[in-house]
């Protein structure tokens, strides 16, 4: 299974390296706001998985465990570069179960920097889900995606784009319905985003975190589901409020 970590923001002595993993159907492409708004001192990788931007010719299709072990030890050669930075785990809607993953590998080994994650738009592993039966007609599918706000209609009515994106959003709902639903606590600080304007996610599903981290905390900042589009400023500064404080 071939993973990498596109780089989305370069800094050439970084104190601290943020990784990041997308939500369903995303690439590393959705952190570059987020990379922007961030300050002097921080470079960013993105999570690139297979079927999308630069490994698009590999098949879409993965797994989670194997993903989650191939990009931990991805994640560990870029940070090898930086030997001098400490490492930060952010991941938006699912993407922060597999960003917990590979965190959790990462970090129990010997060496590891890593000091904080961020759940964005997350509850924790042992909450219920809801794993809607994706529909075989592709007109159905992007209808759906619509009405439950996981696609923009602009996307919905470019055939194109279309085609490019509905195998990724399907091998990614076959991965996320087949994520674990336990996991074992993180030796580090969480911290929770959660919008404002998110109907699913506020302080109480936050909470749920508790039990898988050694400090948890909670921000809510303006917007809805999907923050690293909607608000990545806001995104950004409670990141590296947080990270202050765990150096």
């Amino acid at each position: 299974m071939q993973i990498s970590w596109e780089p989305l923001r370069s800094d050439p002595e970084p104190q601290r390296l943020l990784f990041l993993a997308p939500h369903v159907g995303g690439g590393a492409a959705v952190g570059r706001d987020l990379a922007r708004s961030l300050p002097d001192g921080w470079a960013v990788y993105g999570l690139v998985l297979p079927g999308r931007e630069r490994l698009i010719a590999e098949p879409v299709e993965w797994e989670f465990d194997a993903a989650a072990t191939v990009a931990a030890d991805a994640l560990e050669e870029v940070a090898a570069r930086h030997p001098a930075a400490e490492v930060v785990g952010l991941g938006q809607c699912s993407g922060a179960w597999l960003m917990y993953a590979i965190l959790a590998r990462a970090a129990s080994r010997p060496g590891s920097r890593a000091r904080l994650m961020v759940a964005v738009s997350q509850g924790a592993w042992h909450l219920p889900r809801v794993h809607p039966d994706l529909p075989e007609s592709s007109e159905t599918l992007w209808a759906q995606l619509v009405a439950s706000g996981d696609a923009q209609p602009a996307v919905a009515e470019d055939e194109d784009a279309r085609d490019l994106l509905e195998p990724v959003i399907r091998a990614d709902y076959t991965a996320v319905a087949g994520f674990p639903y336990a996991a074992d606590p993180l030796k580090i600080p969480l911290l929770v985003v959660a919008g404002s304007e998110d109907r699913d996610i506020d302080r109480s599903v936050a909470q749920s975190w508790a039990d898988y981290c050694t400090r948890l905390d909670f921000e809510e900042v303006s917007g809805g589901h999907y923050l690293l589009q909607e608000n990545p400023a806001a995104v950004a500064r409670a990141v590296v409020e947080r990270a202050d404080l765990t150096s």
